[in-house]
């Protein structure tokens, strides 16, 4: 059986902050592609297809009566259906991701960094921001090589700080 949003329109998903969201399946369509697209491994879009809809069946069978899912949930859902169809790979990627997205989750404003893994870094700056913020991190970044796996954005404030 196909399911849809349509199929699962009356299910609110909790997110983590306890706000209550509308279901959208797309939002766990791009996980499990990410998820795919992770690996050096040649899946076809069949093998994401799958995934996909055996993951909306499962939430379908288990959770329309339920009326809310939280997103670890889903996720675990997610998880379940890799495992239990032998993507292995996919499995560990993704909840690898998991682990370190929940670790990121407890940072404290102001805590030291060192030793703590990152996934991304964003500098920007309000309209009024200062080059001054850019040649600080410059200076702490100067030498250094990013790691591959991260991704970073430098966003300047104004056109006169960008050049």
């Amino acid at each position: 059986m196909l399911i849809d949003n349509h199929s699962l329109e009356d299910l609110v998903v909790v997110k983590r902050s306890g706000q209550r969201v509308e279901f959208n399946s797309l939002k766990i369509a791009v996980a499990i592609k990410n998820a795919f697209d992770s690996t050096p491994s040649n899946y076809s879009n069949n093998d994401i297809n799958k995934v996909y809809e055996d993951t909306l069946s499962y939430i379908y069978n288990n959770y329309k009566d339920r009326k809310t899912i939280n997103v670890e949930d889903i996720q675990d859902v997610i998880e379940l259906m890799l495992k239990r169809d032998s993507y292995n790979d996919i499995y560990d990627s993704f909840s690898g991701y998991r682990l370190r997205r929940s670790e990121s989750r407890n940072f404290q404003a102001g805590e030291p960094m060192l030793g703590k893994p990152v996934d991304y870094v964003f500098l920007g700056s309000c309209t009024n921001g200062r080059i001054e913020d850019f040649r600080a991190f410059a200076s702490l970044v100067k030498g250094k090589k990013k790691a591959d796996h991260v991704i970073a954005w430098l966003v300047p404030g104004s056109w006169q700080v960008e050049h």
